[in-house]
């Protein structure tokens, strides 16, 4: 991708400092970090405001809907924008921003004025998240860093948060250049999907990637191998789509100690 030079600018939307009220009912700063629980924005919270500078690139015409020069398909987890927020690491968050991510380059695209904008890596981002397009729904995709280093991820890779706490069900969405024969004239560059799953250990501090089946699971986690059979009969899950693995983690983790 070509960009153009870096530019910094004051931004028409503010970003607001936050605070999410516990189940106490004392007043507490809403947590980050790995571990921390998937941030979804509530009414009644109390906000500050801010106005920082940020380093931007301005993207030529195109870029944004995935147009790599003669790379086929898209470079994008969707490709169409959508309203979200983006929350920094020391709990500043913008809200209502039209977002859009680039999985092939792990960076995250939004609008201002009608002008496509790449945020620059060097913005302390600890998640964002995406809403739905679809009517009446309030469906949220969250995307999270700072897990440690795994394989060819490092802290600033972000992973779709698909249920956190004391062990987090992550999944990294990704995009690569893969070259397709074609018969009838030269081969083909595509855009090619692939996504893989991690267990996050809080209170280890630890990544581990598992296939999706019952047996990597118990194999990852050998100390709750009871528990989630456990769950699994009691829920009569087989582990076949992304919500069952998501009722199985919201699950286990009333039952992590």
């Amino acid at each position: 991708m070509k960009y153009s030079a870096f530019i910094l600018i004051f931004f028409a939307f503010h970003f607001e400092g936050i605070c999410q009220r516990g189940n106490s009912g004392n007043g507490s700063i809403l947590p980050t970090g790995p571990g921390a629980p998937i941030f979804k924005t509530g009414a009644g919270t109390p906000y500050f405001l801010i106005d920082p500078e940020w380093k931007v690139t301005a993207m030529q015409a195109g870029v944004v809907w995935g147009i790599y020069g003669d790379i086929k398909g898209s470079a994008f987890y969707t490709d169409e924008w959508r309203k979200g927020y983006i929350l920094l690491q020391d709990k500043r968050i913008a809200k209502d921003i039209s977002l859009s991510f680039n999985a092939y380059e792990n960076q995250i695209f939004y609008l201002r004025d009608s002008e496509a904008l790449v945020l620059n890596a060097a913005v302390p981002v600890a998640e964002f998240g995406m809403y739905d397009n679809k009517e009446d729904s309030n469906k949220i995709t969250i995307f999270r860093c700072g897990y440690p280093s795994i394989g060819r991820n490092d802290e600033k890779t972000f992973y779709q948060v698909l249920s956190g706490n004391r062990i987090t069900l992550l999944k990294h969405y990704s995009k690569s250049i893969v070259q397709r024969n074609n018969y009838m004239s030269a081969p083909d560059k595509i855009f090619s999907d692939s996504e893989a799953w991690y267990i996050y250990k809080t209170a280890e501090n630890k990544m581990v990637a598992i296939k999706k089946n019952k047996s990597a699971l118990e194999e990852a986690l050998p100390q709750y191998a009871g528990i989630i059979q456990s769950i699994i009969q009691q829920k009569n899950l087989k582990l076949k789509t992304e919500n069952e693995w998501v009722s199985l983690f919201e699950e286990l983790n009333k039952e992590a100690k």
